[in-house]
């Protein structure tokens, strides 16, 4: 669940940057729409214009000095900002960059927030890239709601380089992440990781049946 520190910071980004094109992502939007349930260090905040981070950063360390929080500013690049927002003994990480968007963002009592399938995209192409705990435990929570096919499908929808064979190659990573850096019961860690091995092999399964057929057809054409 989301931490009333975060809350208010969520609540206070999405009034500060109103009409700029943001919406909260990641986990924390996981975490609110009832997807995972787990917990969060940082909040991500992504609109399609890059040029919005730089411009409206300044107004949200503000307004977030002006409710009594800490705020340090941890990485300043074009298109990206990372502030430290710190409030009596907790802290946040609160993220502003760009991305493509695939769906319109939905309106919550946070502010606007991406989509359901927005997000699957996402964090299916987070595991792609990065293969982090985190990013296990939400593709395996989302796999249940939307099935690994729809997942594969939309992470191929928004990122052309998207490979169902370096999917599977990031799938193995599993075996190489500390247990613990897994924040779930011991139950839920066996699930993960027959989960992600038997998903692997599903793949390359296909691929291997798929380059048989290819042979196959290419042998009745005489080539």
């Amino acid at each position: 669940m989301l931490t009333d520190l975060q809350r208010r910071i969520a609540l206070t980004v999405s009034q500060v940057v109103q009409g700029e094109g943001f919406a909260l992502a990641g986990g924390a939007a996981l975490i609110f729409q009832g997807v995972v349930d787990r917990r969060t260090r940082d909040l991500d905040f992504f609109t399609v214009d890059a040029t919005a981070v730089n411009r409206v950063c300044p107004e949200v360390e503000a307004a977030l000095r002006s409710m009594g929080m800490s705020v340090t500013k941890r990485v300043d690049a074009p298109g990206f900002i990372r502030l430290e927002v710190s409030e009596a003994n907790e802290t946040c990480e609160v993220d502003f960059g760009s991305d493509a968007r695939l769906r319109p963002a939905m309106a919550t009592e946070l502010g606007p927030m991406i989509a359901s399938e927005e997000l699957a995209a996402d964090k299916t192409l987070a595991l792609f890239g990065r293969a982090a705990a985190r990013d296990f435990v939400d593709v395996f929570a989302l796999s249940e709601v939307f099935g690994q096919d729809r997942l594969l499908e939309l992470a191929a929808e928004k990122d052309r380089g998207f490979d169902k064979q370096h999917f599977a190659e990031a799938l193995a990573a599993f075996s190489r992440l500390d247990r613990d850096l897994f924040d779930v019961a011991d139950e839920t860690y066996v699930a993960l990781r027959n989960w992600s091995t038997s998903w692997r092999y599903r793949i390359l399964d296909r691929s291997i049946d798929r380059q048989t057929k290819d042979r196959g057809d290419d042998v009745g054409l005489g080539l």
